[in-house]
């Protein structure tokens, strides 16, 4: 019987998982699959589901709340400024009127205060529970994902999925949402209040702000695109990194320490590159935004003067100097927002990267009878109790 072997029948053969969806013979399909969806991906603009989904996250209620405290908020800061205004055009006030003027004041801004504290106080709540929610899915489904998933995927792709773009979650992606709302109505004020003090002020308005418009969209665009490359870039940079340190016996036995040192380089240079040009576009955004700043101050101002020499009984030097204080707000306004929105589309990749790993095929595991617990530590520093079937 021994003569009868042959190398055919004495060889392994791989068995397909009978508990899994995903088939460990499918691995090459996997990984073709994985780097054309890799290869689309970088040029894939993000979708507004991706938006409503980390608002979702964030809880609709806490959202909207938000918005509203920040509306009021900003409504205040306006009324102040026009209070003032209002206070310093009355040539002589008595000390009984000068006090309840101060009385108004002091009120208006203790209420700006006040709505300042809950609108940072709701988005920031609001970000705590999105960042917890989406490190639990994450990380619940990738300890019950099949060993097929963690040999077609490279590992610096899952250290880069739970180290920087939980960063960019915890850290940056509430900030700058909230920093992207709050500009935003700071724009609109200024553009509502120089409405209402010289109207002319939206005919010559709207044109610049098409303008803008135009420059936000290709910078963003390119930005993303950019930012995108740099976080694909990064990962085989942390793969090689990890498999020459558990290979490590092998390259020296070799001989090959100056190949996978050149190697390393040559992946560090390729990353790096992607930030020189990530530097150039933001200098060049700068310049761009601050001509066009320019442009507004100029003709706010002409509009501001022309309209207080033609028509001084219609409008007050209080409330001119009110409009070109705003004038020249607006465009500092302007260029923290493209800044802002591109950033939070940017950092909105990372949000898809983890909605990725959270919605990966899992085993089947309970086909089986027993449970497992397992306690995880997460972010916020509070233990989740996740249950495991096998």
């Amino acid at each position: 019987q021994d003569n009868d072997l042959t190398e055919e029948s004495i060889m392994l053969k791989k068995v397909p998982s009978n508990v899994s969806d995903i088939s460990d013979t499918n691995t090459s399909d996997l990984k073709s699959e994985r780097s054309r969806f890799e290869d689309e991906f970088i040029y894939k603009s993000v979708s507004l589901r991706t938006y409503f989904k980390y608002i979702s996250w964030s809880g609709w209620t806490t959202y909207i709340c938000y918005i509203i405290l920040t509306i009021s908020w900003q409504t205040s800061r306006v009324i102040i400024d026009f209070w003032l205004s209002y206070w310093s055009n009355i040539d002589f006030r008595s000390e009984t009127q000068a006090f309840w003027d101060l009385v108004v004041y002091s009120l208006f801004c203790m209420i700006s205060i006040v709505l300042s504290a809950l609108s940072n106080t709701f988005g920031q709540y609001g970000a705590l529970k999105a960042r917890k929610l989406v490190h639990r899915r994450m990380l619940n489904n990738i300890i019950l994902c099949p060993l097929s998933f963690f040999d077609s995927t490279p590992i610096g792709r899952i250290d880069n999925c739970f180290s920087n773009d939980l960063v960019i979650i915890d850290k940056k992606i509430g900030t700058s949402m909230q920093r992207l709302v709050h500009f935003v109505f700071l724009c609109l004020c200024g553009i509502i209040v120089n409405a209402i003090i010289t109207p002319w002020f939206l005919i010559i308005v709207v044109p610049i702000c098409l303008v803008y418009y135009t420059v936000q969209k290709f910078y963003r665009c390119s930005s993303r695109d950019l930012q995108k490359l740099e976080g694909n870039l990064r990962s085989p940079m942390i793969t090689h990194c990890n498999e020459t340190i558990s290979g490590l016996d092998t390259i020296r036995a070799f001989g090959k320490q100056t190949w996978f040192m050149s190697e390393m380089i040559n992946r560090i240079d390729n990353h790096t590159k992607v930030f020189l040009i990530i530097s150039s576009s933001n200098r060049w955004l700068g310049i761009a935004l601050d001509y066009l700043g320019g442009a507004i101050v100029f003709v706010a101002t002409m509009v501001a003067l022309i309209t207080t020499t033609f028509f001084s009984s219609a409008i007050s030097s209080a409330m001119v100097g009110l409009a070109i204080n705003y004038t020249l707000l607006v465009p500092v306004y302007l260029n923290w927002v493209v800044k802002f929105f591109a950033d939070l589309e940017t950092y909105m990749s990372a949000v898809e990267r983890t909605e990725e790993f959270a919605t990966i095929p899992i085993e089947n595991y309970r086909s089986e009878s027993k449970l497992i617990s397992y306690i995880c530590y997460i972010p916020v520093y509070q233990l989740y109790y996740i249950g495991i079937f096998i």
